[in-house]
């Protein structure tokens, strides 16, 4: 069942003016959107939830056009139903889509183990005439936890490597991924997408690469700009450990791009390395 807020919309005494009260939640934490309410409003995908004494910084994926901001829920890993932050973000909406956006949570208890969500949410009927304004909200997120007393991890794609000038064809590249940080990574999940010139051919070739760390492999529906895109999810990397997978690319003349996006369920502690692009210029 998706989550729909109501609230009655008054004039103010100023011309333009509008209050709102009465704010109404219809659902609650635990209820599931319907499949239209996903339609309306992608679902976000977490990528990093970090605790730093009373602070948490929760990181995900923007994949929604026309949302107003993002709702978002911490709650405690070994007490689900303890529910520590659960609020609009005042931070407002993330400009186009596919970015990665960092929100900041003050407040949260310090030295406890916590889950983070998120979902976007967006108005409905702000201009009508009518007094009800609406409220539509996407998918939750799937949950990303973190315990501030392990180890963070950090999984970082460092490269593409292979021809940036290849002739149209096929063409095999290499992703390099590393967990440089504290401890070991799993629940590893990396999004792969073409542009332009460039589109995912068959992936026979390089299915072992993904497979022989836990990884399986599927397509995903192109966003945007992308031409294909596919998402290898359940991957592990121990601590220290480098893993090369390969993805094969489809080539036609003009310029492209491979971009690569790399998310954790374990703790990561820099976000700013997981991801990266190549641009190719096929000739």
């Amino acid at each position: 069942m998706a989550i729909s807020f109501i609230t009655r919309r008054f004039r103010s005494s100023a011309p333009t003016g509008v209050a709102l009260v009465s704010l109404i939640l219809m659902g609650c934490l635990s209820s599931e959107p319907s499949a239209a309410a996903e339609g309306w409003l992608p679902t976000a995908r977490m990528d990093n939830l970090r605790l730093e004494g009373n602070t948490a910084y929760v990181t995900f994926t923007d994949y929604a056009e026309t949302e107003n901001g993002y709702y978002i829920t911490l709650f405690e890993r070994d007490n689900r139903d303890r529910v520590v932050f659960h609020d609009f973000d005042s931070a407002g909406a993330v400009p186009g889509t596919r970015r990665q956006a960092t929100r900041t949570v003050p407040g949260i208890p310090e030295g406890v183990a916590l889950c983070a969500t998120v979902r976007a949410y967006r108005w409905t009927g702000i201009e009508a005439p009518s007094p009800i304004v609406g409220f539509d909200s996407a998918a939750r997120s799937s949950d990303m936890c973190a315990d501030p007393a392990s180890p963070p991890s950090d999984v970082a794609l460092e490269t593409i490597r292979g021809n940036a000038t290849p002739r149209p064809g096929s063409a095999a590249y290499v992703l390099s991924l590393r967990n440089s940080g504290g401890t070991n990574s799993i629940g590893i999940s990396v999004s792969v997408s073409t542009s332009g010139a460039a589109t995912l051919g068959d992936q026979a070739p390089v299915v072992g690469s993904w497979s022989a760390n836990g990884f399986s492999c599927a397509t995903r529906p192109p966003s945007g700009s992308e031409t294909s895109a596919m998402t290898c999810s359940g991957g592990q990397l121990k601590l220290g450990e480098q893993i090369n997978p390969g993805v094969i690319v489809q080539l036609t003349p003009g310029q492209g791009a491979i971009h690569a996006q790399v998310s954790s369920r374990t703790t990561d502690t820099n976000s700013g390395n997981n991801g990266t692009a190549l641009t190719l210029n096929v000739g």
